[in-house]
């Protein structure tokens, strides 16, 4: 019998490559943000781990849509209020990477930090 982890690595990794390392949702790609792999259509919803049923999600978009349950033809629906959220955090991961290129911020243990300038 194989390692229920193991085997869902290998479907991670396939959706992954599949969707070329890119968010579905709002085409950001690896390595400028941190990408999931998500249910289109939750698990709670009846929702398989089938590859037809999973899409590339950057954590903006992933973490925006929780506990939205609109759906259209086996996908889901975008709501006005997620698509709001969506595209305040795209501009704000933009707005990050910008201050981080500037060297006002960098990444310390998965946490932004400022430069302090004396």
């Amino acid at each position: 019998m194989s390692n229920p982890t193991s085997q869902w690595y290998r479907i991670r990794w396939a959706v992954l490559q599949r969707d070329s390392f890119t968010c579905q949702y709002c085409g950001q790609r690896a390595p400028d943000v941190v990408l999931h792999v998500d249910h289109r259509t939750a698990v709670v919803d009846g929702g398989a781990g089938e590859l037809d049923n999973l899409a590339t999600a950057c954590s903006a978009c992933n973490q925006g849509k929780e506990g939205h349950r609109a759906y259209m033809g086996g996908h889901r629906r975008k709501s006005e209020r997620w698509l709001a959220q969506s595209a305040t955090n795209v501009v704000r991961a933009r707005k990050l990477k910008a201050l981080q290129e500037a060297g006002e911020v960098y990444l310390e243990d998965g946490v932004w930090q400022w430069v302090l300038r004396l």
